[in-house]
């Protein structure tokens, strides 16, 4: 839990803005979002839909 926490602390919103920049993701990248949109409860997995995820002002907080 401490390298969750610690993780979360290290992402910065200028390296969030670049992920979201990307307009065709590795796929280990986009691979790992689907996982994270899944477990949020979303239905739609794909890239646009991680986009928005990463837009959302609350994302930190959303993934602690």
């Amino acid at each position: 839990m401490e390298e969750i926490e610690t993780s979360l602390r290290e992402l910065s919103s200028a390296s969030i803005m670049e992920l979201r920049a990307i307009s065709k993701p590795n796929p280990i990248i986009e691979k790992t979002l689907q996982i994270v949109l899944s477990l949020k409860g979303f239905k739609n997995l794909n890239w646009a839909t991680a986009k928005e995820f990463l837009g959302r002002k609350s994302i930190k907080i959303e993934l602690k």
